[in-house]
C-alpha cells in the first residue's frame, strides 16, 4: 500500500457498495492533502453509509421512479404511462379496486406486472453484466522458438503467420497447426515489421514492413498462402490491415510526422483507390490498428481527444455515413484490436492500474461500451498481436517473458567482462540514470516504481511509486531534482518534478501535451517537446516553474543539454511526403538559433542521443544484428563509431556517470512465443 496502488475493493468483493469503495479509497490516498483531514471526517461518511445502508428499501423504491412506457392495447399502439415505485398510483389503484372489485383489479394486476417485466427487462439489459466470452479457456503453445515478435491465425485455424527474429532480422514463417509443420515463407532481412492480417478467403496474407532503406517509410506487401514472392501493394501505412468481410479493401492508419498528423485509410485490396475517412491532429493521437467489423458496417479504432489526451478512446465509425461515437473511455495504454465474429464486442490487448501495469487480454461489449477482463494471469501478452478464427472459437497471441541486467562497466570498457552486474533478482527496468553523487537510478515499467541504489549495487530502496505510467524519468545535473512524464487518470502527458529522495512531487507544465524532458546541468531548465494542432515545438521552462518559452518550431524530440548547458541535442523528422521524409539529429544553441550540426539519425540507433562527458560528441546506442554497442558521432565533424565492443547481448538503456569514468547499462533480454488460447466452453 505504501509503494503501489492497493487492490480496488470491488476485485475483492464485488458486492461491496460505490459508496464504502470511495471511502476506502480515500482512506489509502497517496497524497495527504486528498485523504481524510480528520477522525470525525471519516466517521461522518461511515455513519452516512450505514444510515442509507439501513434503509436501502425506501431507496430502492425510490429511485425507480421514473416512468416507464408500456402498450395497453397490442391492437391499438397507444401507450400509457406508469410510475410503478408511486404511492399517489398505488393509492388510485387501491380506489379503484373498491369500486370496480374482481374487474379492475384484474386489470390493475395485469397492469403492474406488466410495469415490473418492463423494469426487470430494462435492469437486464442496462444493469447486468455482459457475458465474458472465453470464460473457460484452454492455452496450447504453438512455438518454442523464444524470439516470435508477431503472429495471426487464418480464419479456418489451420495455419498461423508469424515473426521470427534472429540476429536482428526479421523472417516470417507459416506453421500448420494440426501436424506441427512449419514452412518459411519471407526470408530474413532487416526491417520493422508492424503487423500480419490473413485475407477472409484464408488464399493470402498481407504484412506492412519498414524496408530499413529509408526509415520511417513502410510498405504493405500481399503473400500467397501457399508459397510465392511477396508483392508490393501499397506504399505509406503505419499500422497493419484489417480487411472488408468481403476481403475487397482493406483498412490502415497513416502518420505524417512533418505535418502532425494520422488518419484512418481505407484501399482496395489490390492498394488502389485510397481514400482517408478520418484525420487527428497532434496533440490527438489514433491508436495501433483500425478493425473492420464482421458486418462490415462499422471500423474500431482508438483515438484520443485534445481535452483528454491521457485518456484514450474506442471509436466506432459507421462506414456509410463517416461519423465517428466513442463508445468506450479507456485509461491506460492499449494496443491491438479484434473484433468478435457476431460483432457484439471487441478483444482489446493493455494494460492498466487494474492489471498493475501488466499487459492482458480485455473484452469491451459494443454499442453498451463495458469493458471486462479475459485473462488474468502472471503471464506477459504482447499488446501488438490479436487474431481470432471465423468461427470466434480460438484466437492468437504472443507470451512474452522479459528481463533485465545493470552492468556497471568503466568508461573505456569494450567486453561486459570489464563491467559488473548490480541486480541479481528478476527487474523489468527499461530507464537508468547516474545521480550526481554517484547513485543509479532505474524505472520499472511494469511497477511504476523508481529504484536507488548505490553503484556497487547495494542499498536498493524504491524512493518514488506511481499509480499511472511514467514515460520519462530524468536525473538533473545538479541532484537536487529528477524529472518525470506522467499522465494522471483522463489527462494529458505532462512534466512533473520530485525531489532526490522520491518526495514533492510537483507539476511543472500545463496545457497541452508535454514530453521528453531533459535537465540542464545546474538544475536550473527543463527542456521538452509540446504539441498543438499539429504542430511541434521546443519549450523551456524553470525548474520551479512559471511561464514557459519557445526555443524553437519544428517536429523535435528527445532533448539533451551539453555539460556547459550552452548547447541541446534534439532528434526531428523533417519531411511531409514519403519522398522528402527524413529523421536527423540537430544540435543547436541551448537559447535557440542555427543549428550547429544537422545530421542523418543513424537507422541503428534506439532511444536519445546524449552529450558526452567533455560535450565534444554525442553518445548513441546502436542495435545491428541482434547486438548493441555503445557509438559516438563527433560534433567537430567525421563518421559516427563504436566506443565499445560487444559480441552479445541488446542494451536497454545507458548513462554516463557525471565524473565520466562509468558507464550504466541496462541489458535486456526477452523470450516470446505464439499462443492458442480456445474457448472450452463452446
Amino acid at each position: 500500500i505504501l509503494n503501489r496502488a492497493p487492490v480496488a475493493p470491488v476485485r475483492l468483493n464485488p458486492d461491496v457498495p460505490v459508496e464504502l469503495e470511495r471511502i476506502l479509497n480515500k482512506a489509502l490516498e497517496k497524497d495527504r492533502d486528498l485523504r481524510y483531514q480528520a477522525a470525525a471526517e471519516l466517521r461522518g461518511d461511515l455513519k452516512r453509509l450505514k444510515r442509507d445502508t439501513d434503509s436501502g428499501r425506501s431507496a430502492a423504491v425510490s429511485t425507480v421512479s421514473q416512468p416507464v412506457t408500456v402498450p395497453v392495447s397490442a391492437s391499438s399502439g397507444s401507450t400509457a404511462t406508469a410510475h410503478p415505485s408511486s404511492s399517489t398510483g398505488v393509492q388510485i389503484i387501491a380506489e379503484e379496486v373498491k369500486r370496480h372489485k374482481l374487474g379492475t383489479a384484474v386489470t390493475a394486476l395485469i397492469v403492474l406486472l406488466l410495469v415490473a417485466a418492463a423494469g426487470f427487462g430494462i435492469y437486464s439489459l442496462l444493469i447486468r453484466k455482459p457475458v465474458k466470452p472465453f470464460q473457460n479457456m484452454s492455452f496450447t503453445p504453438l512455438t518454442k522458438s523464444g524470439n516470435v515478435s508477431g503472429a495471426a491465425i487464418s480464419p479456418d485455424g489451420k495455419y498461423i503467420a508469424y515473426l521470427q527474429e534472429e540476429k536482428g532480422k526479421f523472417s516470417v514463417w507459416l506453421r500448420h497447426i494440426p501436424t506441427g509443420s512449419n514452412v518459411q515463407v519471407v526470408p530474413a532481412m532487416v526491417g520493422e515489421y508492424v503487423g500480419l492480417t490473413f485475407t477472409p478467403d484464408g488464399n493470402y496474407f498481407y504484412f506492412v514492413r519498414d524496408d530499413f532503406s529509408k526509415r520511417g517509410v513502410r510498405t504493405v506487401y500481399q503473400t500467397p498462402v501457399l508459397g510465392g514472392s511477396p508483392r508490393a501493394i501499397l506504399v505509406d501505412c503505419d499500422s497493419p490491415v484489417s480487411f472488408s468481410p468481403d476481403g475487397k479493401q482493406f483498412v490502415f492508419r497513416r502518420d505524417n510526422p512533418g505535418a502532425g498528423e494520422q488518419g484512418v485509410f481505407v484501399a482496395n485490396s489490390d492498394g488502389s483507390g485510397e481514400r482517408r475517412l478520418a484525420l487527428r491532429k497532434a496533440p490527438s493521437f489514433l491508436g495501433r490498428t483500425a478493425v473492420w467489423s464482421p458486418d462490415g458496417k462499422t471500423i474500431a479504432y482508438l483515438s484520443t481527444s485534445d481535452e483528454k489526451i491521457g485518456r484514450r478512446h474506442l471509436i466506432a465509425l459507421d462506414y456509410a455515413t463517416g461519423t465517428e461515437t466513442s463508445f468506450v473511455a479507456l485509461d491506460g495504454q492499449f494496443s491491438d484490436l479484434a473484433w468478435t465474429v457476431d460483432g457484439r464486442g471487441l478483444f482489446v490487448m493493455g494494460r492498466s492500474l487494474d492489471t498493475r501495469w501488466w499487459p492482458q487480454i480485455f473484452y469491451a461489449t459494443y454499442p453498451a461500451g463495458v469493458m471486462v477482463r479475459v485473462t488474468n494471469d502472471l503471464n506477459l501478452y504482447a499488446l501488438n498481436a490479436i487474431s481470432m478464427t471465423s468461427d470466434g472459437h480460438s484466437l492468437v497471441t504472443v507470451q512474452r517473458q522479459e528481463e533485465t541486467e545493470l552492468w556497471v562497466l568503466p568508461a573505456s570498457a569494450k567486453d561486459w567482462k570489464e563491467g559488473t552486474q548490480l541486480n541479481q533478482r528478476k527487474e523489468l527496468a527499461d530507464n537508468v540514470q547516474w545521480t550526481a553523487d554517484g547513485k543509479l537510478l532505474t524505472l520499472d515499467r511494469f511497477t511504476q516504481e523508481i529504484v536507488r541504489r548505490e553503484a556497487d549495487g547495494s542499498g536498493i530502496t524504491t524512493i518514488f511509486s506511481s499509480d499511472t505510467p511514467i514515460g520519462q524519468m530524468v536525473a538533473c545535473g545538479d541532484g537536487k531534482h529528477i524529472l518525470l512524464t506522467m499522465s494522471k487518470t483522463g489527462g494529458q502527458p505532462q512534466i512533473y518534478r520530485i525531489d532526490s529522495s522520491g518526495g514533492n512531487l510537483k507539476q511543472l507544465t500545463s496545457g497541452k501535451i508535454a514530453f521528453t524532458p531533459a535537465c540542464s546541468p545546474d538544475g536550473k531548465w527543463v527542456y521538452y517537446g509540446t504539441a498543438d494542432s499539429g504542430k511541434r515545438y521546443l519549450h523551456r521552462i524553470s525548474i520551479e516553474g512559471g511561464e514557459p518559452k519557445v526555443i524553437a518550431e519544428g517536429n523535435y524530440f528527445l532533448p539533451d543539454v551539453s555539460p556547459d548547458g550552452k548547447l541541446i541535442s534534439v532528434q526531428m523528422v523533417r519531411g511531409t511526403t514519403t519522398e522528402t521524409f527524413s529523421q536527423r539529429v540537430i544540435v543547436m544553441p541551448a537559447e535557440g538559433g542555427k543549428p550547429l550540426l544537422d545530421a542523418e539519425r543513424d537507422k541503428y540507433m534506439n532511444d536519445r542521443y546524449t552529450f558526452s562527458h567533455d560535450g565534444k560528441a554525442l553518445l548513441y546506442v546502436h542495435d545491428e544484428n541482434g547486438v548493441s554497442n555503445v557509438w559516438t558521432l563527433p560534433l567537430s565533424g567525421g563518421a559516427p563509431h563504436p566506443i565499445t565492443n560487444f559480441t552479445n547481448g541488446e542494451i536497454w538503456s545507458g548513462d554516463v556517470s557525471t565524473d565520466g569514468t562509468k558507464i550504466a547499462l541496462l541489458r535486456g533480454r526477452r523470450s516470446s512465443d505464439a499462443v492458442l488460447i480456445t474457448d472450452s466452453s463452446k
